[in-house]
């Protein structure tokens, strides 16, 4: 009785680390070159922290192999006060990542493997407008109806019925933002990590707009480097000039002009 009892206790601990293990997967890449290098340092983490949950398994046969040739008191030990520290620290642990994850800019949201949000952080309240404790427990698709047969839902759903990492863009009309959604299988189910590309898709936009137009100009519109190197040649410039783009691109303008 005496061996079960602390056997219990030990893994109970050990699940409170694989709960902590795969909620900090939810931490993420963004598309800076800090997020990036904070995704290095996640995905080194999260492999520490898998190889300690196997040490902590070891640990576990070695304690019940050890009770079991002891002779000792249950009275000698104080089974309830193990218990209780290792809950703290779990608990302590999962306060220092909510309060990591609030602190970033984007949206993070975990899923359990019936489709029921289970953490939703502050950036993530003000996207969907609606507050955490709103949020955790409902199903996602019934929240976002509007969203089943989409490109994201095809997605969502490959990545929780095949265990896979998958992305996929999603622009939210409501809000008028383009996101790249990353979406991560975990032991409880799915962590998404909503990274913002407006800004970037805005620029990608503006830069095609303004390609067309400088194309499609009768006026001679090019560009060069610092050194007086051609790097665009417009049909305007090639009227002018007599060359073609792929003639004048490279060369020096002082050579063509």
């Amino acid at each position: 009785m005496l061996s079960q009892t602390l056997l219990m206790v030990l893994v109970a601990a050990l699940v409170a680390s694989g709960v902590l293990i795969g909620t900090l997967a939810f931490v993420l890449a963004r598309a800076s070159a800090e997020t990036k290098r904070l995704l290095a340092a996640f995905q080194a983490h999260a492999f520490h922290l898998e190889t300690q949950g196997g040490v902590l398994a070891e640990q576990v046969e070695a304690g019940r192999a050890q009770i079991a040739s002891l002779d000792t008191n249950r009275d000698d030990l104080d089974l309830d006060a193990l218990e209780e520290s290792a809950l703290m620290e779990a608990e302590a642990a999962r306060e220092r990542l909510k309060n990591v994850l609030d602190s970033t800019a984007e949206m993070y949201v975990t899923l359990d493997l019936d489709w029921r949000l289970t953490y939703v952080n502050k950036p993530g309240e003000q996207l969907i407008g609606r507050r955490s404790q709103d949020l955790i427990g409902r199903r996602m698709w019934d929240l976002f109806p509007e969203q089943i047969g989409n490109a994201i839902y095809q997605s969502l759903q490959k990545a929780m019925a095949e265990r896979a990492r998958v992305q996929v863009e999603w622009y939210n009309a409501v809000v008028d933002q383009s996101f790249i959604v990353h979406a991560y299988p975990t032991r409880e189910g799915l962590a998404l990590h909503y990274e913002d590309v407006t800004e970037a898709k805005r620029a990608g936009e503006l830069r095609v707009r303004l390609a067309s137009i400088v194309e499609s100009s009768d006026d001679a519109i090019i560009s060069m480097d610092i050194d007086g190197t051609v790097q665009s040649w417009n049909d305007g410039a090639e009227s002018l000039y007599g060359y073609t783009a792929d003639e004048a691109i490279g060369c020096s303008l002082a050579m063509l002009v």
